[in-house]
């Protein structure tokens, strides 16, 4: 992600499980400052054991033009299924393209 993107961002989700992971509802958040969330929920729907579905299109956000170059922007990521909920912390790296030219 670079600093002032619109990032639409995909995130799989795996059933490491021996069912099938029925309804299967996620809400992606963040308490930075420098993010912001614009669509938070994604529905994957049924996941079969073994199986990795991703979001589609993905959880829209937009980093603020003010992040640095190699800012760790926070998220927590609540997977919720017919049966139980599940919380996954995670951080992404803001980084600036480099340009060069000859």
């Amino acid at each position: 992600m670079n600093p002032g993107e619109a990032v639409l961002l995909p995130i799989g989700l795996k059933n490491v499980g021996g069912q099938t992971a029925q309804n299967v509802w996620a809400t992606l958040r963040s308490s930075e400052p420098q993010v912001l969330i614009s669509d938070s929920v994604q529905f994957y729907g049924n996941i079969l054991p073994d199986s990795v579905v991703f979001s589609a299109p993905g959880f829209a956000l937009q980093v603020a033009a003010t992040c640095t170059n190699q800012q760790y922007l926070n998220f927590t990521l609540a997977i919720r299924d017919s049966v139980s909920t599940y919380t996954q912390s995670f951080a992404l790296v803001v980084a600036s393209g480099k340009v060069s030219y000859q």
